[in-house]
């Protein structure tokens, strides 16, 4: 009897398909000649954040003979998350130099930071067919590092500041490299100050710089409409990319400084507060919002307000659009404020129990500023809310209970009286009619009798 050979070809095959290359290339082996599949990851090197990310798989079959190949379907998975604008199907590669490519972009936002971003493919299927079918496994990884930044302006060490006509400004610039590719080089321009810097050496992943500019003293062109809104951008040099090409992206930022009013300066700090739902049920939760607006007519600085939540309503978290804001002692510091500029605080505050029917008022109030606030009127605001009862499904009534019904008996289901039956035809009726004409005679002999 003849030997087979598949358990020996089955073990060979299995060693073989277990060789790798960082490439993706798995050799497998059989009757006696070297047929392959070739599989390739293509991304960027680097990706800056806010771009979008460009990836591709590559599949070939350059076996010799024309031999059939086929691929299941394949993902490639983002940080180990899998992504379905990169879910590929490729077709059968059934000749010779066979090849396909499957292409896919995703969006890089700074939830990707600081990254790198690390991507993942498993190829799967068969070389061959019949009994001489191979199944491959060719496993893909490739590591993608990210260009992320962040650009603030200053003005004499603020976002915001206040000067007399002829003063001087400083105005600084931070440059810090929040992702994992290192940053050649970037290029800071100030058009309406004249000023220009270029770094010209690299910055590593974590490192920062501030840079000084020259003192500049505004002019009275400057200031139309009273403010001097100062914008600066920076254009950060990063790569190259796979075809040698340095890459680039740009931000901006900018500063303000307002014109201090003649006299002594004045601010009229205006405090509203308002909630989303006045009638909540206990146990909800509701969201107070506070808003500050300086109404003029000069900068305010250190402004703070006061916003302590009244018993019956629990501190569940907060959103300060400028400034913090600290629960325990409900002091929000806003910080300064310019002219027409505000700020807004949010508060989600769950009621509590036992609250329904009373009146639970919530105040917020201004507290300091400089200079100080001239128009307190408008210095304080508050919102109420009256807590309900939840509302409960109503109980079904009970149902009284019904005395047994008492069991019948076949007679008394019988009809009280039932027609005689009609028996002896014609008969019948002449014996009535004799019991009638016997009944009249006796009637007529006792009457007349």
């Amino acid at each position: 009897m003849r030997r087979s050979s598949r358990p020996l070809f089955i073990l060979v095959t299995a060693l073989l398909l277990t060789m790798m290359a960082l490439g993706g290339t798995v050799l497998a082996q059989s009757a006696g000649s070297d047929n392959d599949m070739h599989a390739q990851l293509l991304a960027p090197q680097v990706v800056a954040v806010g771009d979008h990310l460009s990836v591709a798989l590559e599949l070939s079959n350059p076996a010799a003979g024309a031999r059939p190949s086929t691929a299941e379907v394949v993902k490639v998975t983002v940080n180990g998350v899998e992504v379905d604008a990169l879910t590929f199907a490729p077709p059968d590669l059934t000749g010779s130099n066979s090849s396909w490519t499957g292409t896919g972009t995703i969006p890089i936002g700074p939830e990707y930071l600081p990254g790198p971003i690390t991507l993942a493919a498993t190829v799967t299927g068969w070389i061959g067919s019949g009994e001489f079918a191979q199944q491959y496994t060719i496993n893909l990884s490739r590591q993608v590092q990210l260009v992320g930044f962040n650009f603030i302006k200053r003005v004499n060490g603020v976002k915001e500041a206040e000067i007399d006509l002829g003063d001087q400004v400083q105005y600084t610039f931070e440059v810090t490299n929040t992702g994992s590719a290192r940053i050649e080089n970037f290029i800071i321009k100030d058009p309406d100050t004249g000023f220009y810097y270029e770094r010209g050496e690299p910055m590593v992943p974590g490192g920062g710089a501030t840079i000084t500019a020259p003192p500049y003293t505004p002019r009275e062109s400057d200031f139309a409409g009273g403010v001097f809104v100062n914008t600066a951008t920076v254009t950060v040099h990063y790569g190259p990319d796979e075809f040698n090409i340095p890459q680039e992206v740009t931000a901006s930022d900018s500063a303000t400084v307002t014109l201090r009013p003649e006299g002594d300066p004045e601010v009229d700090l205006a405090v509203r507060k308002s909630v989303d739902n006045a009638t909540p049920w206990e146990g909800q939760e509701v969201v107070f919002t506070v808003t500050v607006t300086n109404n003029g007519p000069s900068l305010a600085r250190d402004v703070v307000v006061e916003d302590v939540l009244p018993a019956g309503l629990t501190y569940a978290s907060h959103t300060a659009s400028r400034g913090a804001y600290d629960p325990a002692t409900g002091e929000w510091t806003v910080g300064t404020l310019g002219v027409d500029g505000s700020a807004t605080l949010t508060i989600r505050a769950t009621v509590d129990a036992g609250t329904a029917g009373t009146t639970l008022t919530n105040t917020a109030r201004l507290t300091d500023s400089d200079p100080v606030d001239n128009n307190p009127a408008n210095n304080q605001s508050s919102a109420s809310v009256t807590p309900q009862v939840p509302e409960e499904e109503p109980e079904e009534p009970e149902q009284p209970e019904q005395e047994p019904e008492e069991p019948v008996s076949e007679l008394d289901e019988q009809p009280l009286a039932e027609p005689l039956p009609r028996t002896g035809g014609s008969s019948a009726v002449y014996f009535l009619s004799g019991l009638l004409a016997l009944g009249g005679g006796l009637f007529l002999r006792r009457r007349f009798g």
